[in-house]
């Protein structure tokens, strides 16, 4: 059985209480990556189809760009790590070389 507390927090000058918390909830959003197209990770996201959208947006120069903007997401090592076998690596460097290059051309 989970604990709760009563988490009291005032906001803008309002004391309303906040609905009870689970002990270690976070009360503040995390602010978004400035590399993303979205502000942070959905726990649905497969993180292998993000780093296909990041090198498809032409903002990044390599897949090790990519890795670490998702960490900043808030994506997991282990998830990041998924992106260094060759195949993958290949394929997002591919990717990534084309979409900066036609990026910077429209500048």
């Amino acid at each position: 059985m989970r604990e709760y507390s009563a988490a009291v927090r005032v906001v803008d000058g309002d004391d309303a209480s906040r609905a009870p918390q689970p002990h270690g909830a976070v009360l503040d959003a995390v602010p978004p990556s400035p590399f993303a197209s979205r502000p942070i990770k959905n726990s649905t996201v497969n993180p292998v189809a993000r780093a296909f959208e990041m090198a498809h947006s032409g903002a990044f120069r390599t897949r090790g760009e990519i890795a670490k903007a998702m960490a900043a997401e808030g994506f997991t090592i282990a998830e990041c790590d998924q992106l260094s076998g060759p195949s993958l690596s290949r394929q997002l460097t591919e990717i990534c070389r084309a979409k900066f290059r036609i990026a910077g051309d429209t500048a």
